[in-house]
């Protein structure tokens, strides 16, 4: 079924949870499409604000186990059409569905317009995301960092798309502990990576990102225990770097055989 631009379709484990009166943006309309699953419809076609800052922060709190809400799937969205920014650009930056920790299963999300989207999923612990279409943020910040003293049990990302536009993945995918697989983006443009996939050990393979533009790789695949494949071919394309990036223990315990 069709989901109309800046409308997300919920769907909530628990029957009698009602979401209605969350403070998300300011004129976004839940409406309740069915009860046996309890499914509700986002609507933010009228929301007048271009900063979508903060819009389910914190909205689904606690574990899914123990939260009012239950496991909550975002089970369909439209494009979401913000045509400037989901985080500010200051310290911290707060992400759109930022420590949200009941979020578990989420569809492809396309944010085609945002052009700055750190922390998006900073400290959603229990997300797994079919994929992410950002073909013009600058800033991939922390986007599925653990929280504060926290790991993260989410073990797939799917697809992202991003372009020669994006400078900033750092801790990207930081203390991702359950992560399989790492996925491969455009990071043509990317300048740094530090602690991208720190203390991701589960993955098996890093992949062979572009580091044209690098300049800083410090711990990116520290504490990668159990990868098999990649570190050999990422330390070569970063040795032969005309100019060698910052690279303090970039490869710091990565692999079962660290010392070979």
């Amino acid at each position: 079924e069709y989901t109309p631009d800046n409308v997300l379709i919920f769907k909530f484990s628990k029957s009698s949870y009602d979401p209605s009166s969350l403070t998300t943006l300011t004129g976004a309309i839940w409406t309740r499409i069915s009860t046996e699953p309890n499914v509700w419809k986002w609507d933010a076609r009228n929301v007048q604000t271009t900063d979508w800052t903060m819009a389910f922060y914190r909205a689904f709190t606690g574990s899914p186990q123990s939260s009012a809400t239950g496991y909550v799937n975002i089970i369909s969205s439209g494009v979401l059409t913000i045509p400037t920014v989901l985080g500010r650009q200051q310290s911290p930056w707060p992400g759109m569905f930022r420590e949200c920790l009941s979020l578990t299963d989420v569809c492809v999300l396309r944010f085609p317009n945002v052009t700055f989207s750190p922390q998006i999923f900073n400290g959603c612990k229990n997300v797994n995301l079919a994929g992410l279409y950002v073909p013009n943020t600058t800033s991939l910040n922390s986007a599925f960092k653990a929280g504060n003293n926290q790991t993260s049990n989410f073990t797939h990302v799917g697809q992202i798309v991003t372009s020669s536009a994006l400078t900033d993945v750092e801790q990207m995918f930081y203390g991702a502990h359950n992560m399989i697989e790492a996925p491969y983006f455009e990071t043509s443009g990317v300048r740094t990576m530090k602690s991208i996939l720190y203390n991701c050990n589960s993955i098996k393979s890093i992949p062979l990102y572009h580091t044209d533009s690098v300049n800083n790789v410090d711990t990116a695949f520290s504490y990668c225990y159990n990868v098999e494949s990649g570190a050999l071919a990422m330390y070569q394309q970063l040795s032969s770097m005309t100019n060698i990036p910052g690279h303090k223990n970039t490869f710091l315990y990565c692999g079962r055989d660290t010392t070979t």
